[in-house]
């Protein structure tokens, strides 16, 4: 399996893998996401990265944000939420928003989520955090997703 031959186990192992992964047409959080049994902590240190570009598309137009709302993954989805540069509202090559995957997957708390935070001002400075933070935990929590 590609996990065995690609361990990630560290910060300076994920620097030197997304070196590798520059010329690929799989975005680095993509490839890790789809590795099974990959650890949750691995996952993090990507997203939180400050080389991953999180909106990276594949050689299908799908960001991470796609293929986390087609699993209704909600935990992973709390991870990506606190990236400020997120788009939510990205097509994929079949004309395929975040929004409209969910509905076609049935996660529907999740697509009322998602519409909400796609109109969602970006976040500027301190004060706009804390307010969007709490405004982000209230819509979690009401749409049934963990905040």
């Amino acid at each position: 399996p590609v996990s065995s031959r690609f361990p990630l186990k560290n910060r300076e192992d994920i620097q030197t893998r997304l070196q590798s992964y520059a010329a690929s047409s799989m975005p680095p959080l993509i490839f890790a996401y789809h590795q099974q049994n990959i650890d949750e902590k691995i996952l993090c240190m990507l997203i939180n990265h400050e080389a991953i570009l999180i909106n990276a598309q594949d050689i299908y137009g799908k960001t991470i944000l796609h293929y986390v709302v087609q699993r209704g993954d909600n935990k992973l989805l709390e991870l990506l939420r606190h990236r400020l540069d997120l788009l939510y509202d990205i097509k994929d090559f079949q004309g395929k928003t975040t929004i409209d995957l969910a509905q076609d997957f049935g996660h529907d708390a999740l697509a009322n989520y998602l519409r909400v935070a796609v109109t969602q001002k970006p976040i500027i400075n301190e004060r706009d955090f804390e307010q969007t933070g709490t405004f982000i935990e209230r819509v979690s929590t009401e749409f049934g997703l963990e905040s």
